[in-house]
């Protein structure tokens, strides 16, 4: 409000860009990531973009020379502190072979459909480039299609006391449906996927159980792929534990999720934990602040749970459930 006061509402997102440009020291990168979540704050994409690409930006700004990079590699602007961080990772060496794979995947892809795709479709479009192709080209309507005649024939339950003014209607597929890009409607189906293979759902069950019997702290980790193409569980209990009720992903769990699919915890306090089924408040904040693709599971009874696809920005689909058998 001051800003504008002074310098006039225009004249503010370049104001914090150059000043952002001009704190290229170490001590200041937090204030550098506040910045650049303020101009995202402030709805005017074109306008980052054509800043960042514009701007001399010296050689030892890695800070700013790495998100140029993720734009114009693949297209993607970054909007909050894990996503800066996820595109910083990446960028190492380390990651160098599995980033050139995602160039050329990127590059498949029609210009609208690339336009849509955030840091957290990247790990699923290299996914679909080696494993299911025809995805890469089939319109979203027609993915959104498929996923819906599959969900029809599922038992659902629903979060019904998570806090705030319940509907069922807000986890219902039709409910997003028309909101949907196509890399959430490549995540669900490669969540669907994944929930068909017996030993994804049997290691699931096992890590869930062992949820249910551990009263300190819910169990969580990632859905990824190992190097033969097959879906992995990749387990990380919480450092830091607080109560039955709460999941804290550590460092090395989101190490283990930058080229991952999902994230995912469980709702195991009870084995019949059916009014739970699906992401509270503290879930939806997390992804809020890390714009990942998110699972949870949920007990329903001993052998089957219900799971819940969601990501930032209130989007929420429940998939049904899973057996143990």
């Amino acid at each position: 409000k001051a800003l504008a006061e002074i310098y006039g509402t225009e004249a503010i997102l370049d104001l914090v860009f150059y000043s952002m440009l001009s704190s290229n020291t170490p001590w200041k990168q937090g204030y550098r990531t506040r910045c650049w979540e303020l101009l995202h704050r402030l709805d005017n994409r074109q306008r980052i973009i054509d800043l960042l690409q514009s701007a001399q930006i010296p050689s030892n700004d890695s800070f700013l020379l790495d998100l140029r990079k993720s734009m114009n590699d693949l297209g993607i602007v970054p909007q909050r502190r894990e996503e800066i961080l996820w595109v910083r990772e990446l960028l190492q060496p380390t990651y160098a072979s599995f980033w050139k794979e995602a160039i050329l995947a990127f590059a498949v892809l029609e210009e609208p459909r690339r336009n849509t795709l955030e840091m957290r479709d990247v790990p699923m479009v290299v996914s679909v480039n080696r494993h299911t192709p025809k995805y890469l080209q089939m319109p979203t309507a027609n993915v959104l299609d498929e996923i819906e005649q599959k969900l029809k024939s599922r038992d659902h339950y629903y979060e019904t006391k998570g806090g705030g003014v319940f509907s069922s209607s807000t986890e219902l597929f039709r409910t997003h449906k028309e909101s949907l890009t196509w890399g959430d409607a490549m995540a669900i189906t490669t969540a669907l996927t994944a929930m068909t293979v017996p030993e994804v759902r049997s290691h699931l069950f096992d890590y869930a159980l062992r949820d249910h019997r551990d009263v300190t702290t819910e169990y969580g980790g990632v859905i990824a792929l190992d190097k033969k193409g097959r879906f992995e569980i990749l387990e990380f209990e919480p450092k830091i534990r607080h109560h039955d009720r709460r999941f804290n992903a550590s460092q090395d769990m989101f190490d283990a999720a930058y080229t991952a699919l999902f994230h995912f915890h469980f709702h195991a306090q009870k084995l019949r934990n059916g009014d739970h089924a699906g992401p509270g408040m503290g879930d939806k904040t997390y992804a809020r602040n890390t714009r990942a693709n998110c699972l949870v599971f949920t007990f329903v009874n001993e052998e089957t749970m219900n799971v819940d696809y969601y990501r930032h920005g209130d989007v929420v689909i429940d998939l049904g459930t899973i057996s143990i058998h």
